[in-house]
This record gives C-alpha cells, structure tokens and sequence, in this order.
C-alpha cells in the first residue's frame, strides 16, 4: 500500500509518498497431541480441541511409531550443546547426555538395534530429522524463518545417533559439561547465569534440581557429591532469607504471600537427595 501526504499552501506545495508493507493477519499453527497404545485394542482420540473454531483450514496429520525410544533418542539431543557456556545451557546439556546414556545402557543388544537403524537409515536415505522428511509439517514461509537452521541441526544430530562410538562420544561430553559446571559455581556454591556475573538463587536452584534428579545415577561420585553440598548450603541461606521476609510480611498483615519458584526447587532437590539413604547432608 501506498501512503501519500501533501500540504498545499499559498505559494508552497508539498507531500511525502511511504510504501506500507500489509501483513496477512492469518497465522499457520501447528499443534500436537501424543497418544500411547501398549496393546492392541481400539484407542479413541479427540482431535477437536486441536483446531480452533474458527478455522476454516484444517489438515490432520498421524504419526505413529513401534519404537518409542527411537523418538526419545531423536529428542534429547536437541537438549545437548557442545557449545554451551552459561549455567542453564550446560546442565540441560549434562542432564540430556545422562539421560541418553542411561537410556542406551538399559537397552538390551542396544548395539545391534543401531546397526539395524544404521543399514535401514542408509537403505531408505532416511538419515534426515523428522521436520526435513515430513513434507505435512513444513509451512508455505518454513524458508523465510530460522527453522531451516534448526531442521539441518537436527539432521546433524540424526546423524550423530547413527555413530558406532555414540556411547563414548556421549561420555565424552558428559564429563566436559561437568567439567564446565565446576568452572561456573563460585567458592560460595552459588552459580551465575554467565562467568564473572553475579551469584544468582534462581540459577543455583536449576541446577541444584537437575543434578538432584541425576544424582542417584552418578554413583554418588565425590566430585558430584561436593558440587551439590556446596549449592545446598548456599540455597539454605536464600531460603532462609526468604521465610523471614514472609514472616515480616504476615506480622504486616500481608495475607497474599508465596513460596518463589526457587524455594520450590530447592525443596525438591533437597527432598529428593534426602531420600538417598547413603546421603546425611547434615551430618555436620
């Protein structure tokens, strides 16, 4: 469109001309539903909440798999960066290789399972991420936005799956996300979002949680042991600071007062370590 103004005077005439760029107001929305069916009987689904009333342009898509692990494989490595330097970045990127690693250990002949993906993947040229196989998933401006970067990422990682040393590959970088996180928790056992930024309970809280959920997985390593014994101590200084700034407020008459998020997780990670019978944080 185009927008023109002119000003007409005595002896004076002038105007400007600006083009308007008009966006469509229609947004294509891809929504989700899982479903599992461990045995064969008939399953009901209800897709009618997937589509807003409104729409007059619906489309349906079903996608369905025997080997649920094989998604569960393809999605944690979205969660996993070797390039990670902030605190939330490197233990989402710990916690997934765990998880992976774990996930593959269980598995039983899980070697052989690969090598079967492996000569299917290469026989059926299906080494691409779900977004770059499944044309019903792709939107008419898939190309004019970032998520033709991140369907080649995840054909990277697909890739990556694949690999013979995938296990040592995957202990491998466990041990330099661990290594990172040393590096980013202070004397104080508090950690920042970025190196050389302030100490921050909302951070430390995250990561406290995360690595509580891991930890029974760890073996109880030492090095894991004083990681998180370190940000307990600091987080039960934060907590405490908190609760008597509740009391203050309820003495005031303040009726409408919360527990933050960080407290929250604090507890739960607490919870959850105390439950370790090999575990006495309070021996001291």
């Amino acid at each position: 469109m185009i927008a023109r103004f002119s000003v007409v005077g005595k002896n004076v005439e002038d105007g400007e001309q600006h083009y308007i760029s008009i966006l469509s107001d229609v947004e294509k929305v891809v929504n989700v539903r899982s479903f599992v069916q461990h045995k064969p009987e008939k399953l009901s689904l209800s897709v009618d909440k997937l589509f807003p009333n409104d729409t007059t342009n619906k489309q349906l898509t079903l996608e369905y798999t025997q080997n649920p692990v094989w998604l569960q494989l393809n999605t944690l490595p979205t969660m996993a960066s070797e390039n990670a330097t902030n605190a939330l970045q490197v233990v989402t990127s710990y916690y997934a290789n765990n998880k992976m690693i774990n996930l593959l250990q269980s598995v039983p002949n899980i070697d052989m399972v690969l090598q079967v993906w492996r000569d299917e993947a290469l026989k059926n040229k299906q080494l691409n991420s779900s977004l770059a196989q499944n044309d019903d998933l792709k939107l008419s401006s898939l190309f004019e936005t970032p998520w033709v970067s991140v369907a080649e990422k995840e054909d990277e990682q697909t890739k990556n799956i694949l690999r013979k040393d995938l296990i040592s590959q995957l202990v491998s970088r466990k041990e330099a996300d661990f290594q990172k996180l040393q590096t980013l928790q202070y004397a104080n056992g508090a950690f920042s979002w970025f190196p050389n930024m302030p100490s921050s309970a909302y951070i430390t809280s995250v990561v406290l949680e995360k690595m509580a959920i891991l930890f029974a997985q760890e073996k109880q390593s030492p090095a894991l042991h004083l990681l998180l014994n370190k940000a307990l101590q600091f987080m039960e200084k934060e907590v405490k600071n908190e609760v008597e700034s509740i009391k203050k407020q309820q003495t005031k008459g303040v009726k409408s007062v919360f527990v933050s998020d960080m407290a929250m997780r604090y507890l739960y990670a607490k919870t959850l370590l105390q439950n370790e019978e090999q575990v006495k944080w309070n021996e001291k």
